[in-house]
């Protein structure tokens, strides 16, 4: 069997992703990441930069919230047919996916509080995809 390269999502990731100069490789990094994983780690990185932006955070998490933020929604647009070849999968995802709804409605909350307008209509973007 050909071992899966598995990695977590991590801010230096997001970084990478952020600078053209390291972007290729880290796509690839971040693409040899299976769907679930990601959808998982995205949404785990999406609650360590609320703490930093409800603790007045550096204003690069702002730009690593809004990549986070599109990711996820476009990992979540695609979970469906990744959850119709893996049937066996498909419960755990609709549970881990039903389970991220309320601590994001709960981040866009604290965004409205934070004035960041932005990162506040990408979490409502992930929200509304989620919930269709």
């Amino acid at each position: 069997t050909p071992s899966i390269k598995m990695s977590i999502i991590t801010v230096d990731l997001l970084d990478a992703l952020l600078n053209p100069s390291l972007g290729r490789n880290a796509e690839q990094q971040f693409k040899a990441i299976i769907l679930p994983s990601r959808i998982h780690d995205l949404f785990s990185i999406l609650q360590y930069l609320q703490r930093d932006i409800a603790n007045g955070g550096e204003s690069i998490t702002v730009s690593r919230s809004m990549l986070a933020c599109v990711l996820l929604r476009r990992d979540v647009s695609g979970i469906g047919g990744y959850a119709s070849k893996q049937p066996s999968e498909a419960n755990d995802i609709l549970s881990m996916l039903t389970s991220m709804v309320q601590p994001l409605l709960g981040f866009f909350q604290v965004l409205c509080q934070h004035n960041q307008s932005q990162v506040q209509r990408q979490i409502g973007f992930v929200i509304a995809e989620l919930c269709s």
